[in-house]
């Protein structure tokens, strides 16, 4: 099963592509939902019980 990271890759270069050929806001959504799948978490995930 694949993870993460390769979600996150995936979402990212579709964004870049995205942003590309010219659909800035959706590119911008998809680019700032990976920005904050990357980012630094505070709490496993899942949440340990």
């Amino acid at each position: 099963m694949l993870g993460f990271g390769t979600l996150t890759l995936a979402l990212g270069v579709t964004a870049v592509v995205l942003l590309w050929i010219g659909h800035g806001v959706i590119g911008a959504l998809q680019l700032t939902l990976c920005v904050f799948l990357t980012g630094p978490h505070t709490e496993p995930f899942p949440p340990s019980v």
